[in-house]
């Protein structure tokens, strides 16, 4: 696949949002589980039958958070790949500011009025390094960002 060095960086993004979600469903999920609370009993009835629908509910939850558990694993594992050549790219800029600012945004999902308080920047500050990094990374690459997607080369 090849692709523009900041569409690269916004994919890299997407996916990490992404995979948050994904993580913060299944912590859900588990919670849900742990909380007999949140269950619906209105249609359980007291019989030999109800523990056998609580069971099945049960078993459903777990069947979830398990298809949940592989989703994950499978999505880590892209967004690891794309974020160590997201991280190559961003490590070539020769400044430190622009680093941090491309890291945190791109690889740590962070807001940019967040970067800026971390690094007591102002948010416009924050910008100009954006633009700066993205400006000498496409310099650098060519504005051009290849990366093999499963083996196969895909256009995004």
């Amino acid at each position: 696949m090849t692709v523009t060095v900041k569409d690269f960086l916004k994919d890299v993004y997407k996916q990490g949002v992404y995979l948050r979600t994904l993580k913060t469903t299944k912590e859900k999920l588990l919670e849900d589980i742990a909380s007999p609370k949140a269950m619906a009993y209105d249609d359980v009835k007291v019989d030999s039958s109800a523990q056998s629908d609580l069971s099945d509910k049960l078993l459903q939850i777990y069947a979830e958070r398990d298809r949940l558990s592989d989703k994950i694993l499978k999505a880590m594992a892209e967004v690891l790949k794309r974020k160590k050549k997201a991280m190559e790219l961003i490590n070539q800029l020769a400044s430190y500011e622009e680093r941090v600012v491309l890291m945190e945004h791109y690889l740590n999902c962070r807001e940019w009025e967040e970067i800026a308080q971390t690094m007591s920047y102002s948010v416009s500050r924050v910008y100009f390094y954006h633009g700066m990094g993205l400006q000498e990374l496409r310099m650098l690459t060519g504005d051009v960002v290849v990366f093999e997607d499963s083996g196969e080369d895909k256009r995004q």
